[in-house]
């Protein structure tokens, strides 16, 4: 076995696992389960990538049984299939069941809300992400009813939509909200479940308006040391100047009443721009710092997951705002990759500290 901190013998199911943060999450559990007792079972609609797919996981866990289940989850036969794969599953030792519900589209994000008229592709939509979701769930656990040792655990991959809005992406949003209110719900009704939903990678708003702030502290530091540095030059000049007066001064004794004033006058004004051009200078490091901290924040914070879903977002996105900053991100390298959103999800599932129910962010843990 595995010297990897892992579930035991599991029974794990992961929808939409061919490609993206599925796939990922099929590979990196495969690693994180005794092999020996334990059932991979794989939902997609791809036969060949999930067959691909297959190949991999038992190159990283050889005795793990894996099942494939070519699967359309909008439709309810394909729904039913993948419940009797699980029911005819020998499952009686395990001590984790986990049901990763991943599958979800982008829907149509090139049209707004006021377009959208058709009842059935609205129905198609939801059918999809939202109905299969809690279908698959039910059956999923009536098939897997609860018993002493065994821990079941229901994870929803979720998104920044399902709390806040995005011009164009009604379906998406609409789909996310649901979702997360229905394992909400779930948790609310089954205190003996572990239910979560994980947004794996997002940008808030409060991460937006951090780096603009920080944009906006280095224009300003900038600023205050161009100024500052104007500001030394001329108190150089000046210092110069007062020495020079007060060298003819000396060789000026009987006139040098006023060019000792004059000088003195002058010192005192240097004095004073050197002051505040010191005052300035820590200032505008000050300002560095603080937006060199902002900025690390922020960025850190302002990754969005590199799936093709993404690649959809910043090239058919209606909204010139969500489409321009899809395509930031992902032309500044700003991209999560799966792998490493997946790990931090394994460190949440294995540590089990959070509320049954919760929303979780790749960047709150």
């Amino acid at each position: 076995m595995s010297d990897v901190p892992g579930f035991g013998k599991a029974l794990v199911i992961i929808t939409g696992a061919s490609r993206g943060f599925g796939r990922a999450l099929a590979l990196e559990i495969a690693a994180r389960v005794d092999a020996a007792g334990s059932v991979l079972v794989l939902a997609a609609r791809s036969e060949d990538k999930l067959h691909e797919l297959q190949t991999h996981v038992t190159r990283v866990a050889s005795e793990l049984n894996v099942r494939c289940v070519t699967a359309d989850l909008s439709r309810k036969e394909d729904v039913e299939r993948v419940i009797t794969v699980i029911r005819e599953t020998q499952c009686a030792d395990i001590d984790h069941l986990l049901l990763f519900n991943n599958a979800a589209s982008l829907g149509d994000v090139s049209r707004y809300g006021r377009d959208f008229t058709d009842v059935d592709e609205v129905d198609s939509y939801l059918s999809f992400n939202v109905s299969s979701a809690l279908c698959l769930t039910t059956g999923v656990l009536r098939a897997v009813p609860r018993r002493v040792g065994l821990t079941r655990v229901i994870i929803n991959i979720s998104s920044l939509c399902a709390i806040k809005p995005f011009a164009s992406w009604i379906l998406y949003c609409t789909g996310k909200a649901a979702r997360e209110m229905m394992f909400r719900v779930l948790a609310k009704e089954e205190p003996d479940l572990r239910v979560l939903s994980y947004a794996p990678g997002t940008t808030t708003p409060r991460e937006q308006a951090l780096m603009l702030f920080s944009s906006l502290l280095l224009f300003t530091s900038s600023l205050l040391l161009f100024t500052s540095s104007l500001l030394l030059f001329t108190s150089s000049l000046l210092l110069f100047t007062s020495s020079l007066l007060l060298f003819t001064s000396s060789l000026l004794l009987f006139t040098s009443s006023l060019l000792l004033f004059t000088s003195s006058l002058l010192l005192f004004i240097s004095s004073l721009l050197l002051f505040t051009s010191s005052l300035l200078l820590f200032t505008s490091s000050l300002l560095l710092f603080t937006s060199s901290l902002l900025g690390i924040k922020a960025s850190a914070k302002s990754r969005p997951l590199d799936t093709d879903m993404q690649l959809q977002a910043r090239s058919s996105s209606a909204d010139d705002s969500v489409r321009s900053a899809c395509s930031a991100v992902h032309a500044q390298g700003q991209l999560l990759t799966c792998e490493a959103s997946v790990s931090k999800l394994m460190k949440v599932l294995l540590e089990g500290n959070f509320t049954s129910g919760a929303h979780l962010d790749f960047y709150d843990v």
